[in-house]
């Protein structure tokens, strides 16, 4: 029963990756093997792909900070500008700039919100996509091995 499961599981997986089993032949280990690396090789690119996408949010988190950083400056100018008008009693110039330093805020806020959005989800993807290179470098037919065996126990 359990190897009639297994079976069909190593004919689905063959038969994701284009490659027909002939299970009468003797060389059914070099087609299991074939398989294997397949599975292998297509988890490794995925997980480069991860690490990736993990890597450009981390490089948009820092542009995003670098952004609000320049908010900060403006909104910081905006105030000693603002300081500056006070003590000339310029009514309008002060309205006029606290507006600005409004606006500078708000982007300041939003640039820092998305950087650190941008950085925990890069830390989120980064983090178990080295766990999984790691585990397929280190043992890679266990974790083939592993997969037929967690398919196995869904059927």
């Amino acid at each position: 029963m359990q190897s009639e499961q297994i079976i069909a599981v190593i004919d689905e997986l063959a038969e994701q990756f284009g490659i027909a089993i002939d299970w009468a032949s003797d060389n059914v280990i070099s087609y299991i093997q074939e398989i294997a690396s397949k599975y292998i090789a297509w988890k490794i690119i995925s997980s480069y792909i991860w690490l990736g996408i993990g890597v450009i949010c981390i490089i948009a988190a820092v542009v995003f900070l670098l952004m609000g950083n320049r908010q900060r400056k403006k909104r910081n100018n905006y105030s000693q500008l603002c300081r500056q008008a006070k003590e000339n009693a310029d009514k309008k110039d002060i309205d006029a700039l606290k507006d600005k330093r409004y606006d500078a805020d708000q982007f300041m806020f939003g640039f820092y919100f998305i950087a650190a959005l941008l950085g925990i989800a890069g830390f989120l993807i980064i983090i178990p996509t080295i766990f999984t290179l790691v585990k397929y470098y280190m043992a890679p037919e266990i974790q083939f091995f592993e997969y037929i065996r967690s398919i196995t126990l869904r059927w």
